[in-house]
C-alpha cells in the first residue's frame, strides 16, 4: 500500500491496470469522521470525477451489480462495468477487498468481516463477476489484524463447519477465546478459488489510529474509512 504525500488516502499497491483507480482515505480526510455517513463532497474534494455509489451494509452475502435500482439497497459486495463510477464500501476493522481484471473493464469492492466470510461472500462476488481466475487480481485494504481480532468460539465454530483447511487461521487463546486472522481466511478462500494474485493486507486498523478507524479500539461511535475503487474513462 503506498502512502499519499497529503496523508489522506491510501492508494493501491498492486499491478492493476492504469486506468483502475483504488484508495482508502485516512482519518485526516474527514471523509467520514464519525458513524455511517460519508461526506460525498468531500471524497469531490480528492477524485471530482467518479460517481459515487454505495449500498446499505448489512454483515452479508449479498451482491450487487452498481445501477440504479441497486442505490443504497442492502448488500455487501458491489461491482461495476461503468467507467467513471465509483463503488464505496465502508469499513473500521472489516477487510476492504478490491477486485478487477487485468484488462481494467471491471472492478468490484467487498465488505468482508467474519460474517461475510462465513457466508462465502468472495465466492459470490467472483461468481457475480464471472471472469477466469488467471485474470483476477485482489488487493486487500487496511483491517484488523490477527493479533487484535480476539473471538469466542462460536466464530470458530462457524468457519470450522465451511472448512476445516481454515483451522491455519485460528490461534487458540484460552479455552474459549481465539485469535482470528481474516486476511488469511480471506486469502485461503480465494486461494481455494484459484485466485493467486493476492496483494496487501498488511494494514492493521486496530493497531494505526492515529491513521485508521477501528471498531474494536474506539467504539461504534467511530469514524469509518471510505474505500472505493472505479475505471478512469
Amino acid at each position: 500500500m503506498t502512502l499519499t504525500t497529503n496523508n489522506f488516502y491510501l492508494s493501491a499497491d498492486w499491478p492493476s491496470p492504469p486506468n483502475v483507480q483504488a484508495v482508502t482515505f485516512l482519518r485526516d480526510s474527514q471523509v467520514c469522521p464519525q458513524g455511517r455517513a460519508y461526506n460525498p463532497q468531500r471524497i469531490a474534494h480528492f477524485f471530482a470525477q467518479p460517481t459515487f455509489f454505495s449500498l446499505q451494509q448489512i454483515h452479508s452475502p449479498i451482491v450487487k451489480e452498481a445501477i440504479d435500482k441497486n442505490f443504497q439497497t442492502e448488500g455487501d459486495a458491489l461491482f461495476t462495468r461503468e467507467k467513471n463510477l465509483a463503488c464505496i464500501m465502508l469499513t473500521a476493522d472489516c477487510l476492504p477487498i478490491f477486485i478487477t481484471n487485468r484488462q481494467g473493464t471491471v472492478v468490484a469492492l467487498v465488505h468482508a468481516g467474519w460474517r461475510g466470510l462465513a457466508a462465502d461472500i468472495l465466492h459470490q462476488t467472483l461468481k457475480a463477476l464471472n471472469l477466469p481466475p488467471e485474470e483476477v487480481l485482489v488487493w486487500i485494504g487496511p483491517a484488523i489484524g490477527a493479533d487484535k481480532f480476539i473471538v469466542k468460539s462460536d466464530v470458530y465454530q462457524a468457519f470450522m463447519k465451511l472448512n476445516l483447511d481454515l483451522a491455519a487461521a485460528f490461534r487458540q487463546v484460552n479455552a474459549t477465546q481465539w485469535a482470528c486472522d481474516l486476511v488469511l481466511i480471506a486469502k485461503l478462500q480465494l486461494s481455494a478459488l484459484k485466485i493467486l494474485q493476492i496483494f496487501g493486507g498488511t494494514d492493521c486498523t486496530a493497531s494505526a489510529t492515529d491513521k485508521f478507524y477501528s471498531y474494536r479500539s474506539e467504539g461504534e461511535a467511530t469514524g469509518r474509512l471510505v474505500n472505493m475503487i472505479w475505471m478512469q474513462g
